[in-house]
């Protein structure tokens, strides 16, 4: 990623410019960089690998300039997920499929845990951004955009069986389904004409953007 895919990146968006981009293969728990020497720092999906929160936070925080912001799009499950809910996704096995497609021995036991997983709470984060001195100013919620089709399927596999083989085959949609896509959708008509973020994307990310004191 750092010498052969960042550089073609950089070159093609940049040009001239793309010297400004410099690679660096090292750890967010030990950035080389003096303190209080960045203005502003982004992390995408990274930080959910972390084995500790409050330490990689914390380092964030001290490379950052009084006043400097960070941005995080990431990963965050609502409070109400439980510790058992976490393990249980944690404990996945990954598919033979998944394990040839990125290069993993097709025969190994792989699971989200072994391949560096987290699955951080909100409350989680909180305590770690506290714990680094990093306020937090503002969190957004991006949700997942259920396509009409799929809540469609929803709302038919309420229907007796064999009314469901002649329209749909409904094995990949619930009536929860059907209910994500009327409460998304209704929010979104509620929020026309006001100002602030679509919260309806491609994919389910959290943003928190936070500053140092």
């Amino acid at each position: 990623m750092a010498s052969l895919v960042i550089p073609k990146v950089a070159s093609f968006v940049l040009g001239k410019e793309a010297n400004k981009i410099v690679p660096v293969v090292g750890s967010f728990d030990y950035l080389r960089l003096p303190a209080n020497s960045v203005d502003f720092a982004v992390e995408i999906d990274s930080f959910h690998h972390s084995d500790n929160l409050s330490v990689t936070l914390s380092e964030c925080a001290r490379v950052l300039k009084p006043g400097g912001l960070l941005l995080c799009f990431d990963r965050s499950h609502p409070n109400t997920v439980t510790d058992d809910d976490v393990e249980q996704m944690l404990s996945q096995v990954y598919s033979r499929e998944f394990l040839l497609a990125n290069s993993y021995p097709p025969d190994i036991v792989l699971t989200r845990r072994g391949n560096g997983e987290h699955e951080y709470r909100l409350f989680e984060w909180k305590s770690a951004f506290d714990t680094a001195g990093l306020k937090l100013i503002k969190t957004i919620e991006f949700s997942e955009e259920v396509p009409f089709r799929l809540a469609l399927k929803g709302l038919i596999s309420v229907s007796p069986t064999r009314i469901r083989r002649i329209l749909y085959k409904t094995d990949n949609a619930t009536p929860k389904v059907a209910l994500s896509w009327v409460a998304q959708h209704t929010r979104s008509f509620a929020r026309q004409g006001k100002s602030g973020p679509n919260i309806l994307a491609p994919k389910e990310t959290t943003v928190f953007l936070l500053r140092k004191p």
